[in-house]
């Protein structure tokens, strides 16, 4: 279903994980956003072990999106996320 039509319906909310959410214009369609940060170095660590990449080429892709100064001040809400998934849960 689309957002509008979730809107339509008894829905409470929906969630858009967006990696390209500003860019392609869909923050319009957010009563509120969120964005989820961490340093350029714990970001990297977390590319490469995911995508199996060098660590210039998640340093080039990093560099190709928004800051997170740029989303901090974009979003709503931000939460930072430098240390285990389970400090990011509590955050959340």
């Amino acid at each position: 279903m689309k957002i509008e039509e979730l809107k339509e319906t008894n829905c409470l909310g929906v969630v858009v994980d967006a990696p390209l959410l500003f860019e392609s214009g869909l923050d319009k369609e957010c009563d509120l956003t969120l964005c989820i940060v961490a340093n350029e170095q714990k970001r990297i660590e977390r590319i490469v072990l995911r995508d199996g990449i060098s660590c210039e080429a998640a340093r080039l892709r990093i560099n190709a999106q928004l800051s997170n100064e740029e989303l901090i001040n974009r979003c709503t809400f931000s939460i930072e996320n430098n240390s285990t998934e389970s400090d990011l849960k509590n955050k959340v």
